[in-house]
């Protein structure tokens, strides 16, 4: 199942609504997937949000496109952007949200499996990236800034989904309680 959800399906660049996948895990084929939640609710599968995925747009300190107010999307078109190595939602989230601007795709002409590596690029030329927010304080402790793009990029809520057995079982009991711990809020 985890095969076939991170290949395309139905136009998207993953797979996650694919039936293939869905049928897997209610069928039994594997208990639990990590995940974005953005797939339709069945009763026999619980669905549990463990955090928003939130990805922003950053840039070198003396882009163009800094300290002039909101960015619009048309905007971010003009510039060449980095991504990282096979990070497909990422990818395919940010085409939606110019799409839903009716807008093409960002020109994305790099890609790495290194932040340092985007980090640099981004800093040292005209690029753009989205990253998520866990790697915003990395990216502007390296000397980039965030565009003022109105709120996030694009945000997802991102969890677990398992079977609802009749009694789950110590492992995948002892799973999930390990990711929700691991996802509880900072005191």
């Amino acid at each position: 199942g985890i095969t076939y959800g991170i290949q395309p399906y139905g136009g998207h660049v993953m797979g996650w609504t694919s039936p293939l996948v869905l049928t897997g895990l209610i069928g039994g084929t594997f208990d639990i997937i990590c995940t974005s939640l953005e797939f339709p609710s069945y009763p026999e599968i619980a669905k549990e949000s463990l955090s928003e995925g939130e990805h922003f747009v950053v840039s070198a300190a003396d882009h163009a496109l800094q300290n002039r107010g909101p960015v619009n999307p048309k905007d971010l078109l003009a510039y060449p952007w980095v991504a990282f190595s096979k990070d497909n939602m990422g990818i395919a989230r940010m085409g939606s949200v110019f799409a839903a601007n009716r807008l093409r795709p960002p020109n994305i002409t790099t890609t790495t499996n290194s932040a340092e590596v985007m980090f640099d690029l981004v800093r040292k030329s005209n690029y753009l990236a989205s990253i998520p927010s866990s790697l915003l304080p990395n990216a502007l402790g390296m000397g980039l800034a965030k565009l003022p793009v109105k709120g996030a990029l694009w945000q997802a809520s991102l969890g677990i989904a398992y079977r609802r057995p009749a009694h789950l079982s110590a492992p995948l009991s002892a799973f999930i309680n390990a990711c929700r711990k691991i996802h509880l809020p900072a005191p």
